[in-house]
């Protein structure tokens, strides 16, 4: 089931704990989704709970990565009435609380930000403001969210009626490579370009997904220096 929806190119994830109150906003976002929508034959959607940084890791360790990812959730945004929707940016994440059991959550925002930043998938990021959400376990949606819950489902429609986009290149000086990808086009071991790493010999930053960004002129000059092909430079500039 989740290697076929590793296979799409556009991702649906509804965040929230279904214990907490309106926190469960996003799991019933794809509950409705998947029992009264059509969606393209590109897309697929899941309720990931509370686990939507496991998901985000499989994604950055996918050969083939999605084109777009949209995101549901419950935010308290407090210029929002209960049940009114908006797209944010990854930066208008909130900081965590005692009382956040989803999205809102430091690990999780920064590595929407890694992604952002190092990858070229689109992230959208759908919220709606909740009535309450409760620090001890009730069950079911405030009148608010209910009601949000089918306008929810026909944003998201609208969204997929707009073919995907070709990936937009991330927006920086810098290429992000895997170690073990450099190591097989150098014909080294991989220690060996972890070691480069650590030594200095390559100046890389280690990011989500057991990743490296590097900045462009320090690899050709690192490239340059070791008499690695030209070829080979261009396969990852």
């Amino acid at each position: 089931m989740l290697r076929a929806i590793y296979q799409k190119q556009r991702l649906i994830f509804g965040c929230g704990n279904p214990l907490f109150g309106d926190d469960g906003f996003g799991p019933e976002v794809i509950r409705l989704l998947e029992s009264v929508y059509y969606l393209p034959k590109d897309a697929a959607c899941l309720d990931v709970g509370t686990a939507i940084r496991d998901f985000l890791i499989d994604i950055l360790l996918l050969e083939h990565q999605p084109s777009q990812i949209i995101i549901i959730d419950a935010m308290d945004l407090p210029d929002l009435v209960p049940g009114e929707i908006r797209e944010i940016n990854v930066k208008d994440i909130q900081p965590a609380k005692i009382s956040d059991y989803s999205l809102h959550q430091f690990p999780t925002a920064n590595m929407l930000k890694e992604i952002c930043l190092h990858t070229a998938i689109d992230v959208r990021i759908l919220v709606a403001r909740p009535a309450e959400i409760p620090t001890k376990v009730k069950p079911g949606l405030s009148s608010s969210l209910t009601a949000t819950v089918p306008e929810m489902c026909e944003r998201i429609i609208e969204i997929l009626k707009t073919p995907a986009v070709e990936p937009r290149q991330p927006q920086s000086n810098s290429i992000v490579i895997r170690v073990g990808q450099l190591a097989n086009k150098l014909g080294v071991h991989r220690n060996t370009i972890t070691n480069w790493i650590r030594d200095g010999r390559i100046k890389a930053q280690p990011t989500v997904g057991r990743k490296y960004t590097i900045k462009k002129a320090e690899f050709k000059r690192f490239c340059r220096q070791s008499g690695v092909a030209e070829h080979v430079v261009q396969e990852f500039i």
